[in-house]
């Protein structure tokens, strides 16, 4: 399905539909309508293995573009190789699906920039990681997390240029944190403040998930949106499951 040249581009955004606990997902696929959608932008916590494959094909099958960042959830029970050879797998056979890891996608000029971003190695973590599961149930976690954190980062200084979507799934500012949270020391591992950044790159929009609350604001010229839809028993109530920006 070609791309729209004489009007802006459609994109959807979500994230945390977290469809490995459902054990029919297809009812929250089909409420996300992709009539007259150019991208859909998927900001991580998809699915686990061995539903993801499944679910990726099916928004393969509705959605002329997908662009995927993992979240943290797509690691749970897996190595940091092991689900990156499988996203590489997904992609040869899914021609339409983006997955990006420090990676740039151009689509009829509009560059889309992603990364998990994942969050940075401050003195107190070793305190709290007892109380993040991520340190349990991905696989030799502590041993990369903060080295893919600390290259999201650099990549995304060299890369974003003004005018730029970005996609993360971790938080790149406070303001992201719902108010109900924000003295919560476990904050450390949702956000990589990256405010300088943004006001320093102007990129257009900046697309995250992770949170469970919805999220749209602006610093300065930068949109900073947040549709997720949030765990079974728990959703978002603002979650909309068909929410598009025209960019």
């Amino acid at each position: 399905m070609p791309y729209r040249r004489d009007k802006r581009m459609k994109v959807q955004i979500v994230s945390d539909l977290h469809l490995e606990f459902y054990e029919d997902f297809r009812p929250i696929i089909e409420a996300m309508d992709p009539t007259d959608v150019d991208v859909l932008v998927v900001a991580g916590d998809l699915s686990t293995e061995p539903e993801l494959f499944e679910v990726l094909t099916l928004l393969s099958e509705k959605y002329p573009q997908v662009l995927y960042v993992l979240g943290n959830h797509e690691y749970y029970r897996n190595t940091l190789k092991g689900i990156h050879k499988r996203m590489v797998l997904t992609c040869t056979h899914l021609k339409n699906v983006q997955w990006l890891h420090n990676t740039v996608f151009t689509i009829e000029g509009q560059r889309f920039v992603g990364t998990p971003l994942w969050f940075q190695d401050e003195p107190l973590n070793v305190i709290y990681e007892k109380f993040l599961n991520d340190f349990s149930q991905i696989k030799d976690f502590r041993s990369w997390v903060y080295k893919e954190n600390k290259k999201a980062k650099r990549y995304l200084n060299s890369r974003i240029e003004e005018g730029d979507i970005v996609i993360t799934h971790h938080l790149p500012t406070m303001r992201s944190v719902p108010s109900r949270f924000m003295s919560e020391p476990l904050n450390r591992f949702f956000v990589c403040d990256l405010e300088g950044m943004i006001r320093a790159l102007k990129p257009k929009l900046w697309i995250h998930g992770h949170t469970h609350d919805s999220f749209d604001y602006m610093i300065e010229d930068t949109r900073i949106v947040c549709n997720p839809m949030g765990y079974m028993h728990q959703k978002n109530p603002y979650y909309i499951p068909g929410l598009v920006i025209e960019v």
